[in-house]
């Protein structure tokens, strides 16, 4: 399967930028790029947490040490955040 993302950077951006500009909804940014509304949102948090870079597709899986998914469990079970916020 390809990893190559269906929706450009720029729609990404744009669409996270209405957003935040209270411009649209996610449910209208999920209709409107095709997308589910949990896309939308998971695009807002990367941008929020890694700026435009966290919606610049990436070329390979990333992998992460024993330790580093140890301290991610250990922390959403101290509910120090979600998911998405600890990884």
């Amino acid at each position: 399967m390809s990893r190559k993302s269906k929706i450009s950077f720029e729609d990404k951006l744009e669409a996270v930028t209405q957003y935040l500009k209270g411009e649209a909804s996610s449910s209208v940014l999920a209709r409107q790029y095709g997308v589910a509304r949990s896309t939308i949102r998971r695009w807002i948090k990367m941008y929020q947490l890694q700026g435009s870079e966290g919606l610049l597709p990436r070329k390979s899986n990333q992998s992460y040490t024993t330790e580093f998914k140890l301290s991610c469990v250990e922390a959403y079970k101290l509910g120090e955040g979600s998911l998405l916020e600890i990884a």
